[in-house]
């Protein structure tokens, strides 16, 4: 099974980007129907526009996305607003996504996501075994003649 970032396949070798925005580091590592965003620092009031808008900018090229915040040291409820754009802005490009949670995302989420609304898995391979089961689901049906089978 490869690593996060490796690609799936016959796909071409994966491109990476690194931006920072204020105290939060966001690095994007994109396979053909994979990308794996990685947010590592702080995410609060003073540079929650600067990642919304980061992430605004990268959802519609996407097929699947795995959102890490495992390395996430603060989140304020700023950053849940950043959450549930990328939930809105992912259901409307009917991009299939899930999120890896650090303790402190965790912590935000018990309180402002009660219902459990946002994708959130518990580790890298629960993230990997959705990421397998998204792109199986959007690859087109081939028809197969007897012959063929």
């Amino acid at each position: 099974m490869p690593e996060m970032g490796q690609p799936l396949g016959n796909e071409s070798a994966h491109t990476t980007e690194i931006l920072d925005c204020g105290d939060a580091r966001l690095t994007t590592r994109s396979d053909r129907n994979l990308t794996v965003l990685t947010i590592t620092g702080e995410i609060y009031a003073s540079n929650v526009d600067d990642v919304k808008r980061r992430i605004r900018a990268l959802v519609p090229q996407l097929a699947v996305l795995v959102v890490d915040l495992s390395r996430i040291d603060f989140i304020g409820v700023a950053g849940f607003s950043a959450l549930t754009l990328l939930n809105t802005e992912c259901a409307n490009a009917n991009v299939s996504w899930v999120l890896i949670p650090s303790y402190s995302v965790r912590r935000l989420l018990r309180v402002s996501d009660p219902g459990g609304t946002l994708p959130v898995v518990a580790s890298s391979a629960e993230a990997l075994r959705h990421v397998r089961s998204a792109i199986r689901a959007t690859r087109p049906l081939r028809l197969v003649t007897p012959a063929d089978a």
